[in-house]
């Protein structure tokens, strides 16, 4: 077996595209945690690959390389602070993460301040962790928890937040639409559920900083002291 390092290039099984050669980023006991391009990150068990004497897209020789058995997504790693386009988002955008399907842990590479063009939509089974960077939205649109449920948001500062809206926004990987405009809170909770928002920095929003409304409940809020 390959010795793993930090750094290294591993081959893992992908649904969509068979074959992706993510980064290792991590170990966490026997699972190795790597990162794709798109920021998509994953956990497995390393297991030896049988010699096929071929190259495979210039990565390396498959006698050089491991795989991940069945690797679970695990996280999605924000790298880009930007939303030029909230219908078609970028990969490594935090707008792209937080509309996917799969449950995800989001994380940041680096210290961002994130202005939105249009309020954040988040899917279901999401969690924005702020550690180990310092996250800011501000001067802009916020977050939107809408017809959701299992929402972590934590260790982010939200500021001078703004009514915006009647655009188009996507909310799924296989759904966008109309929205019009929003209220302008920091967090903004409407026919949600388990909802936790935990030491965030909330302040000067234009409407409110947290509104949870219409049969939203089993909500969480730990201030930051």
């Amino acid at each position: 077996m390959t010795s793993l390092r930090k750094g290294s290039k591993v081959w893992a099984e992908d649904r969509d595209s068979a074959w992706v050669a993510p980064e290792v980023a991590d170990f966490a006991g026997k699972q190795v945690l790597v990162v794709t391009a798109a920021g998509f990150g994953f956990a497995g068990e390393v297991a030896s690959w049988d010699a096929d004497g071929e190259e495979h897209n210039g990565v390396d020789d498959m006698t050089k390389l491991t795989y991940l058995n069945e690797p679970k997504v695990l996280y999605i790693l924000v790298t880009d602070s930007g939303d030029d386009d909230p219908v078609n988002p970028r990969p490594g955008t935090l707008r792209h993460a937080v509309i996917q399907d799969e449950p995800l842990w989001i994380i940041f590479k680096r210290d961002m301040v994130i202005r939105l063009k249009n309020e954040l939509v988040m899917n279901s089974f999401k969690t924005i962790d702020g550690r180990g960077a310092s996250v800011h939205f501000g001067d802009g649109p916020c977050i939107t928890v809408q017809y959701a449920t299992n929402i972590i948001i934590h260790g982010i500062h939200i500021h001078d937040c703004k009514q915006s809206g009647n655009a188009m926004i996507r909310d799924t990987p296989r759904h966008y639409g109309w929205w019009t405009v929003s209220d302008g809170d920091s967090v903004s909770i409407f026919d949600s559920k388990h909802i936790w928002v935990d030491h965030c920095l909330l302040s000067n929003c234009h409407d409110g900083l947290i509104d949870a409304n219409h049969r939203s409940t089993a909500i969480t809020i730990i201030p930051l002291f």
